[in-house]
């Protein structure tokens, strides 16, 4: 090729390709060997779920086309007119890339025209769709940062959205790329259509879809695994992952599968954080929407790992991201490069990447957030609000002195009933100097993280009396069997970095709650709920003979240290032993996908 050729080549990205190098024969093994792994974890769907998703989405058109030749009618139009305004459906996120597993659900957009209004689609729709016979569980969030109904339509579940646009009519063929359509759109519009248009603009940006759409799976399994993966836990939800994977297929466009999550760890092990993952060039930002940019938004300078979604108005996809989760995440793709390196060198194979990761060993002490309500429909619209605000407990954890991380798990389990959830957090100190011949103990004050985590979620207007949440602090030991699977954590089999000194939450709480029996703090204060019960009457998903988690209590403003000559404060004695309760089957809560991370809400608006 010339050199007159060669700049003539246009590549896609906004740098030229580190390696244009083909796949070799052993790149093509490996890919074989890695799409085997992931068919083995049952990531792809039969040909049967397939058709029938596509079914349950042409019933769903059909459905919002006369919803809109309804409303249509409504606002005096003539038959012609209304059927021909209509309404259309789209898809995005994962199905409409082709990387979604069995039993997913759809991410869906519904496109109406400028006399349908949003308050229509939560009221007519909503109607229509409840009197649906295979329509289940299906409710409405208009106050959500971005305005969703959910449901299950025969079995599938569907996350729906809705956008009006300035438009007379939504044509069959309309294009949601164009930029001309977001003109005088509301917020609310302008980021329920953001999903799709975010969608298509990668699928048109990478150089193999087929190459993305292995590498992409992949990828996700692997951050599920290790436990980097959920935007509303401080980590890189899906279109994240979807922006990183696309922008190393960019680097390396012809490369095969196995190859990009090869290159994938070595180039963002070594990404120099908080330089900005792009796909394409930022579009300048016009009137009405704001758009990505350090240089003019000052709160865009703070963020620890931006990655920005190509479609304008362009944002950033990863403001979640605190210190001790970004740390975790650079850590993971630390990890991830040097076990690649050993699978190209032939000394090991694709199932190590994919080992589930050791939150429940890697610390000593954990504080966890239990989450309650008093019935299923409750529970939904608590446990959603409750896990938007997590991030405020993790990044004022982190700003606790003494604290060195605040690590939070990105899942949810069910407690003793499916009324009830927990979710917890890591936490390693800063090492301290043993004093000479007495064990130093340290205290740590939790009143200020607790205080603000109440306050974030007593923000939530539709809270009742039922809606509760208790944070406590607990030691490895303590943890409920439902974290192991259902079986009673094993021996310390794996020796962590052992702390220098027993570390305890401070307390000048009044005696009795220094008592085994003293109840777990609530940080729902002033609401009338039931209170936790302690290790004394041992609730079903706490081993009996485990003592009782710390209470998350109210201290004194200052850390309080214990002198060594003085008595410390130290944790309840240990409860007399109880039979041992029957433990619930464990239930893990599957990830957060885009919808339920409401497209980046910010988690403190």
């Amino acid at each position: 090729m010339t050199n007159d050729a060669k700049r003539t080549v246009v590549y896609l990205g906004v740098t030229e390709p580190i390696s244009t190098a083909a796949a070799t024969e052993g790149d093509v093994r490996q890919t074989e060997a890695l799409e085997s792994l992931l068919h083995a974890s049952g990531l792809f769907e039969s040909p049967r779920e397939a058709a029938h998703r596509e079914e349950v989405l042409g019933k769903l058109n059909v459905i919002c086309k006369e919803w809109g030749r309804r409303v249509g009618l409504q606002r005096g139009l003539s038959e012609d007119l209304a059927s021909a305004a209509g309404a259309k459906i789209f898809t995005f996120g994962s199905y409409r890339l082709g990387v979604h597993g069995a039993g997913a659900d759809i991410d869906t957009l519904c496109v109406g025209p400028r006399h349908v209004l949003r308050a229509d689609f939560f009221s007519s729709l909503y109607d229509m769709l409840a009197a649906q016979p295979d329509v289940t569980e299906l409710r409405r969030v208009p106050e959500a940062y971005v305005p969703v109904i959910k449901m299950k339509f025969a079995g599938i579940e569907i996350d729906l959205l809705y956008a009006s646009l300035e438009l007379a009519a939504i044509r069959d063929d309309l294009d949601l790329s164009d930029d001309n359509l977001l003109v005088n759109l509301d917020e609310q519009s302008v980021r329920s259509l953001n999903g799709s248009r975010v969608t298509d603009s990668i699928l048109s940006l990478v150089p193999d879809s087929t190459v993305f759409r292995l590498a992409l799976r992949a990828i996700k399994l692997w951050a599920k695994r290790r436990g980097v993966y959920g935007n509303v836990f401080g980590f890189l939800g899906g279109i994240s992952w979807e922006i990183l994977t696309a922008r190393v297929c960019q680097l390396y466009p012809c490369a095969a599968s196995s190859t990009i999550v090869w290159k994938f760890f070595r180039v963002y092990s070594q990404w120099e954080w908080p330089s900005p993952v792009l796909l394409r060039p930022i579009k300048p930002e016009g009137p009405g929407h704001r758009v990505w940019d350090p240089r003019v938004h000052p709160k865009d300078r703070w963020h620890l790992m931006p990655v920005i979604t190509p479609a304008y108005p362009s944002m950033n996809s990863t403001h979640n991201v605190c210190r001790s989760t970004l740390s975790l995440i650079q850590e993971e793709f630390a990890r991830g490069r040097d076990i690649c390196s050993r699978i190209e060198k032939g000394e090991t194979q694709w199932p190590e990447l994919f080992t589930k990761n050791d939150f429940f060993y890697r610390f000593t002490v954990y504080i966890q957030v239990e989450i309650s309500a008093g019935t299923t429909e409750e529970m939904q619209m608590w446990e959603g609000f409750c896990q938007s605000r997590l991030r405020v407990l993790v990044m004022s954890l982190e700003n606790t002195p003494r604290i060195r991380c605040a690590q939070p798990y990105a899942q949810l389990f069910r407690g003793a009933s499916e009324l009830q959830s927990l979710f917890f957090i890591g936490l390693k100190f800063e090492p301290i100097q043993p004093q000479s011949g007495v064990n130093a103990r340290v205290q740590v004050n939790l009143t200020r993280p607790v205080a603000e985590f109440e306050e974030a979620v007593q923000m939530f207007s539709q809270r009742t009396p039922k809606m509760a949440v208790a944070v406590s602090y607990l030691r490895r030991k303590q943890l409920p069997a439902v974290v192991f699977d259902g079986a009673p954590p094993p021996p310390d089999a794996i020796e962590r970095q052992r702390l220098s000194s027993d570390v305890v939450a401070s307390s000048q709480s009044p005696p009795d709650a220094q008592q085994p029996d003293a109840k777990v703090r609530r940080v729902s204060s002033g609401v009338s709920s039931p209170p936790l019960q302690s290790a004394a009457s041992s609730p079903p998903h706490q081993p009996a003979s485990s003592p009782p988690p710390q209470p998350a209590a109210a201290v004194s403003a200052a850390p309080v240290v214990a002198p060594p000559q003085q008595q410390p404060v130290a944790a309840p004695p240990q409860a007399q032993p109880q039979p041992q309760p029957q433990v619930a089957p464990k239930r893990q809560i599957a990830e957060f996908d885009d919808i339920d991370q409401l497209l980046y809400a910010p988690a403190t608006s």
